[in-house]
């Protein structure tokens, strides 16, 4: 679990630099900063967040929108994305993507939200909700970069050999016109990828759930709850 001085450091010796050479130290900095914006919106396991949030009767806005999205957020899951707790029932709530339909149908229903989708930077929900619910929004985070060399992230923690294969193959592209070491770094870069996904879909796969129902929500085949008893 490399620092981001630790990890310039390694980068320097593989390319024969010296690791007080700032201006050096500079471009590896950045380097290894893009290497994290690349592989930012890859979904594994340690990249994973959640915010709670409660709707508000008569209210589509999924409060406390639309000032607090998480500060960190990326995107919502593309599956469960969005659950909606009722009586120790979860439902997931669909994404959208015709909003004009949300801004059309959303005039007079109110219920339990079945639907979401993103208009203006706020997630509005349909048909309105009719009550204050519990609602979980499942993201994958975004990083600033790292400025500090004492400072790490995610990234630097559990994808240290990735992030330095990603900044040695830009290194040589870009600074040395090395394309033999570049592509040689790239695929290790790919090879650490495929690693560190296969170990995200096993920590996915793992474990028990045990569902006393589980039905098509009615009015919506794509849609379906469960009653949670163990997970």
């Amino acid at each position: 679990m490399p620092t981001f001085g630790e990890l310039k450091t390694r980068v320097a010796n593989k390319l024969n630099l010296p690791s007080t050479d700032s201006a050096s130290l500079a471009r590896i900095g950045n380097a290894i900063n893009g290497a994290i914006d690349f592989y930012e919106e890859k979904h594994l396991w340690f990249n994973e967040a959640t915010a709670q949030f409660t709707t508000t009767a008569s209210n589509p806005d999924l409060t406390p929108l639309p000032a607090a999205l998480p500060s960190d957020y990326l995107y919502e899951w593309e599956q469960a994305g969005l659950v909606l707790t009722e009586n120790n029932t979860k439902y997931i709530i669909k994404k959208i993507t015709h909003q004009d339909q949300i801004s059309i149908d959303n005039s007079n229903t109110e219920s339990r939200p079945r639907f979401y989708t993103f208009t203006r930077e706020k997630i509005y929900l349909y048909p309105v909700p009719d009550k204050g619910y519990t609602v979980d929004l499942y993201y994958i985070k975004s990083y600033p970069n790292l400025t500090s060399d004492s400072q790490s992230n995610d990234w630097t923690n559990n994808a240290d050999r990735l992030i330095e294969a990603k900044a040695l193959a830009d290194m040589y592209l870009d600074d040395r016109h090395g394309i033999d070491m570049a592509n040689r770094y790239e695929q290790k870069a790919e090879q650490e990828l495929r690693r560190l996904q296969t170990r995200s879909k096993k920590g996915i796969a793992t474990g028990e759930l045990t569902i006393n129902s589980l039905t098509f929500d009615s009015g919506n085949s794509n849609l379906y709850r469960m009653s949670l008893l163990d997970y």
